[in-house]
């Protein structure tokens, strides 16, 4: 857009002033006369260029543009109450105020659980080694709505329905392809789901041979992890991601025959968790409260919600619950296959606790090449 009329001939004035002088020299100082003139005009043509295009962006010299969420703020008294337990110190001079702009947050937050209500007998850390004595394995659950391409620009990899093209299954970075081509991981058993409202499982296998953090806590011989997930449809998503929930704070379980013996999931595992798309940026529940008359577990068993900005709604309630943190997303991320294997790693390592998060950070950032691992590390939290 041109600049004011008046500024402009005003400038065109001292170019052509500046421009009659060089022409017609007279002196030394006609000729410094003309060069105050020129540069004059340059400068107040960029002024006025450049307070023109400010008024058109609505920004004034006075004023600074509004952040938007995700921007460097601190974290509020109201954004730990919706999930952020870390307080700002230990978040990094990144941390995100969801206070600010998130308008899905409808009602509430999550009900506490009740006062007296007992704490796992067992801890996350220890619990490990036990199974692994007891069973000589350890298995892992995690529950994916199909991702669905509202816009239908990709029905190929978003239609909600169809597993072995969806982007969170059969896709590159789905689960059911990422984890066994990249991530070193055998696929030891699949179906075409329970006939009802899961469309497909898989269950994959990997070898593990104890590192020194597992002999620091008295492995010492091979073992085997178990990971099941189940694709659910984007139409029932919601159920999708209450289903972690349920399984860890009320026992329910889930067999499969596996390799001549039934493998149990779901309560037995020793994480549960979900991984996509998340309907609670749109639609809030409560998916703790039904849940608060269930006995609680006698070991603590880890939950993990890859998927974008869960910890807005969902880390601080799951950690009250007496559920063990492995991983939620602070921001909007990517919920690919990748994070889970990053995630996954920590356990395959021994190290667990915050390797959880260092993981999958280092993960995010090897395939989302727009970000260093210390800046996911500031989009995930445990």
């Amino acid at each position: 857009m041109p600049a004011p009329a008046k500024p402009m001939r005003l400038i065109h004035l001292l170019v052509l002033r500046a421009a009659a002088i060089v022409y017609h020299p007279r002196s030394v100082t006609y000729t410094f006369l003309a060069a105050l003139l020129f540069g004059l005009a340059v400068s107040s043509y960029f002024v006025f260029r450049g307070e023109h295009s400010d008024s058109d962006s609505g920004i004034t010299s006075n004023s600074a543009p509004a952040r938007a969420v995700g921007s460097n703020l601190p974290h509020s008294a109201e954004s730990r109450q919706h999930g952020l337990s870390r307080p700002a110190a230990q978040l990094g001079s990144q941390a995100t105020n969801f206070a600010a702009g998130v308008e899905h947050r409808r009602g509430d937050p999550p009900a506490a659980p009740p006062a007296d209500r007992p704490k796992p007998s067992i801890e996350f850390g220890p619990s490990l080694a036990q199974l692994i004595h007891d069973r000589g394995h350890i298995t892992v659950t995690v529950h994916i709505a199909l991702y669905d391409d509202g816009r239908k620009r990709h029905r190929a990899f978003g239609d909600g329905v169809t597993p072995v093209s969806n982007m969170y299954w059969g896709a590159r970075f789905g689960v059911e392809t990422h984890m066994v081509k990249d991530a070193g991981w055998q696929r030891v058993y699949a179906d075409e789901g329970t006939g009802g409202t899961i469309l497909s499982r898989i269950v994959l296998r990997k070898r593990i041979e104890p590192t020194a953090a597992w002999r620091a806590r008295s492995v010492e011989a091979p073992f085997d992890l178990y990971l099941l997930a189940l694709a659910w449809p984007q139409s029932n998503i919601v159920e999708a991601m209450n289903r972690p929930l349920q399984e860890a704070l009320c026992g329910e379980t889930t067999f499969i025959r596996v390799d001549g013996q039934d493998i149990a999931f779901g309560a037995e595992s020793v994480l549960v968790g979900y991984l996509g798309q998340n309907r609670m940026l749109t639609q809030y529940w409560d998916p703790f409260t039904p849940l608060a008359d269930c006995p609680p577990p006698a070991r603590q068993i880890g939950v993990f919600y890859i998927a974008p900005r869960s910890a807005v709604l969902l880390h601080r309630p799951a950690e009250d619950y007496g559920l063990y943190s492995a991983l939620f997303a602070r921001e909007s991320i990517t919920p690919e296959a990748y994070v889970l294997s990053g995630m996954l790693a920590a356990l395959e390592s021994g190290e667990i606790d915050d390797a959880f998060l260092r993981e999958s950070a280092k993960s995010y950032a090897k395939y989302q090449k727009s970000v260093t691992p210390q800046q996911a590390g500031i989009l995930l939290i445990r």
